[in-house]
């Protein structure tokens, strides 16, 4: 993994792809279903799912009493309740993402800069265990496994663009810097800059591919583990764009991307694309739906190839049957877990 390092330090990113041509792109409609929730599985601020077999994990961001639901798939069935709220040393204040590896599934609460780990065995159904990340992490708020029992986890203090980590918290190697055009302002602010170029993360083992995505502005980044290559993609909405006030990045343009997932052939991008005007003005009449509508379809080398846009305002998602299907959440309904059937686009 040190080569990581050498060619995230010591290359450039190919000249940024602004998005040409993307007027032209296919815009499919689609209409998905809302799944029935059960009794005690219900939840204020669904966010992030993880899927491993017919079991579906649905981290709630707003869990009066715990942070993560477990339901059986299709016909979610409550399994149990995991991840108390709470301050104490077996309590969690945030469940920012999660993921399944082998039969535990690791849930990062980036509040008390934690990973912590439910393990499911036949003797004894869950075993919790909490680990402490490295204190210089400060307040991560998203992360994805890459192999090994290793992790990266998108840098919020502005002094690199990764940082990797293995399981026991431990900070490895700071990777990269972010690809702001203003280098002064990152020497100058590099905390406020890293705030507002704060991204979502996913890796796909088999092509080796890394990509992040900005909460604002419009900016994708693909790096390929494998060969090294880099890609820049900015779209029409550009840098995410900020005022530095006090030491804090304050965010005066567009709201950018949400999740993102990769599978064996494309890169499937959440979009919300609203501008902080707009957000203000729905929030004044009352009409602020949580979430974006929009799925961007990239291939690998970062060309997007069509758009999805979605019935329901969604703040997360997966791929599933193949990515033949996705199933998002949807805060604004009291039936949140949504699913749509996409069509064959190859």
């Amino acid at each position: 993994m040190g080569a990581l390092a050498v060619w995230l330090l010591g290359s450039c990113c190919n000249s940024p792809s602004e998005g040409k041509g993307w007027e032209n792109v296919p815009v499919y409609q689609l209409h998905g279903e809302s799944l029935p929730m059960p009794e005690g599985g219900e939840m204020r601020y669904p966010y992030r799912l993880a899927m491993k077999g017919d079991t579906l994990a649905v981290t709630d961001l707003h869990g009066p009493e715990y942070l993560v639901q477990l339901f059986h798939y299709p016909d979610m069935e409550h399994i149990a309740s995991l991840g108390r709220r709470g301050n104490g040393p077996k309590e969690m204040i945030e469940a920012e993402n999660l993921y399944w590896i082998d039969n535990t599934l690791w849930v990062l609460d980036g509040e008390k800069q934690q990973f912590v780990r439910f393990s499911f065995n036949k003797e004894k159904p869950v075993v919790e265990e909490h680990t402490n990340l490295d204190k210089s992490l400060f307040r991560p708020g998203d992360f994805v496994p890459i192999g090994n029992y290793q992790f990266m986890i998108p840098d919020y203090t502005g002094k690199c663009r990764l940082c990797r980590v293995d399981s026991a918290g431990n900070l490895l190697e700071r990777i990269g810097s972010i690809p702001i055009k203003d280098k002064k302002i990152l020497r100058q602010s590099a905390p406020a800059v890293a705030q507002a170029w704060r991204s979502f993360v996913a890796y796909h083992p088999k092509s080796k591919l890394l990509v992040l995505t900005t909460q604002l502005g419009d900016v994708m980044e693909i790096y390929n583990l494998k060969t090294g290559g880099q890609q820049l993609i900015v779209g029409s909405q550009g840098e995410p764009k900020f005022e530095v006030h006090k030491g804090y990045g304050i965010p005066i343009g567009a709201r950018g991307y949400g999740n993102v997932q990769i599978t064996d052939d494309a890169i499937y991008a959440l979009y919300y694309g609203q501008t902080f005007k707009e957000i203000q003005t729905n929030l004044n009449k009352q009409t602020l739906q949580q979430g974006g509508r929009q799925i961007r379809v990239f291939n690998h080398q970062g060309k997007l190839l069509h758009i999805y846009q979605l019935e329901h305002h969604i703040s997360g998602f997966i791929l599933t049957d193949n990515a033949t299907t996705l199933l998002g959440v949807d805060v604004n309904i009291d039936t949140p877990i949504v699913r749509y059937k996409l069509p064959n686009q190859k």
